[in-house]
């Protein structure tokens, strides 16, 4: 099976722009032409490349995402963001009566 752009750049689904750019930073670091010459890391850098176009344009992201929804045949969807907690009733609840 086929890596996903996220699995390429080591990230999940919910990932802020920032963590990917900074995973592609990492990556491309890690494959960069002038310390790897091997075939198979100028490859995978080339997929990081794509991953990190992909992922960094919302429009993009959005269509990548309705493709792999589609692919799957299930609800694929980003993990969510965190939700607004009230701290009064969240202390509240830990205190007995």
């Amino acid at each position: 099976m086929a890596r996903t752009l996220y699995e390429i750049l080591g990230l999940t689904p919910g990932a802020s722009l920032a963590v990917v750019k900074q995973a592609f930073e990492e990556v491309s670091a890690k494959l960069e032409p002038r310390t790897s010459v091997s075939t198979e890391d100028r490859n995978e850098l080339t997929a990081a490349k794509e991953a990190y176009r992909t992922l960094s344009s919302p429009e993009r992201r959005a269509a990548y995402d309705a493709s792999l929804i589609a692919a799957s045949g299930s609800a694929y969807q980003r993990a969510p963001y965190p939700t607004y907690v009230d701290r009064n009733s969240w202390f509240d609840s830990l205190l007995p009566g």
